[in-house]
Order: C-alpha cells, then structure tokens, then sequence
C-alpha cells in the first residue's frame, strides 16, 4: 500500500512538471512525505541531504527560474534551493527557507479565480517555481503584470532572487 501511495505521488509530480508554463497557474497537491528511494533533486543532481549521508532528499527543494526582460533567455537565472538544510546555489539559501517555512506551499498556489486585482503593470519579469514544499509538490508561475502577481511576486521576492526594475518599482 505504501509503495502505492509513493509510486502515485511520483507520478503526479511528473505529470505535473510535463504540464509546466501555463500563465499564472499553479498546482499543490498532498503527498506521501513518509518514504522517499531516490537522493536526487528535479533536476537530477545528487541533494545536499543525500550527499551528507541521510539517503533522503531534502523535504524542500526548488528549481526556480527567474527573467527580467521580455526576451526572457538573455538575463535568465536558475537556482536550486534546499531546505533542511538551506542548500543549493540560491544566493541567500538560508533567507530564501526562512521565508518558504513562514509562507508554506500555499504561497506557490494561484490566487482565487474570482480575486480582483488592480490593473496596474509592475514590469517585464517572470518566474517558474517548480518542486517540493514540506515534501508537497508545488508548480507555478509567477508575473507582475497586475496587482495580484506583484503582490505574490513581492512576498516570495527572497526565493526568486530577482532584481525588479523599469516600471512599477
């Protein structure tokens, strides 16, 4: 039953991250944070967690990639975050957890359908948080072309890592 349990969390998260990049949509779903048989991250590079010896990988970690111009490729930064303990090549891994721990996964979740946002334009930049959260998959994107992307994007501006500039900043 476990190995069930497991086998379906690792399917959803794969097909979770097949179905990436769809504007502003983002996916939390539970998992089964009690077992875990590989020590890799998303990415396929051996965890700090696993590397130190503990043969379980982190129970956050993070592929986070970040624009800030509208071409996006030319000024394109990615980073892996771990957590527990901060790892990873974020700049500010430790700051990063801080605020991962204090907002949970929900902060990765997309903002209610019928939310108003204001209509005001915070600049070119983007980001894609793909990954775990206190071991629940987490996928979205995030933007600031309204209120409500500048308001996610200006509580999780720790762990994107990315300067904001040019207009509304």
């Amino acid at each position: 039953m476990r190995t069930t349990r497991t086998a379906l969390a690792l399917t959803t998260l794969v097909l979770l991250a097949a179905c990436g990049g769809s504007g502003g949509a983002a996916t939390v779903e539970p998992s089964n944070t009690g077992s875990s048989t590989s020590g890799s991250s998303p990415s396929g590079t051996q965890t700090e967690s696993a590397a130190a010896g503990t043969g379980a990988p982190p129970d956050t970690e993070l592929s986070i990639s970040t624009s800030t111009s509208p071409e996006g490729a030319a000024d394109q930064m990615t980073y892996l975050l771990t957590c527990d303990p901060a790892g990873g090549d974020h700049p500010d891994s430790a700051a990063a957890c801080a605020v991962v721990a204090e907002l949970g996964a929900e902060a990765f979740a997309p903002p209610p359908k019928d939310q108003q946002c204001t209509q005001q334009y915070g600049g070119p930049q983007t980001a894609s948080v793909t990954g775990v959260v206190d071991g629940v998959p987490v996928q979205t994107t995030l933007d600031r072309t309204d209120g409500c992307g500048i308001a996610r994007w200006d509580a999780l501006a720790t762990v994107l890592a990315a300067p904001v500039g040019g207009a509304g900043s």
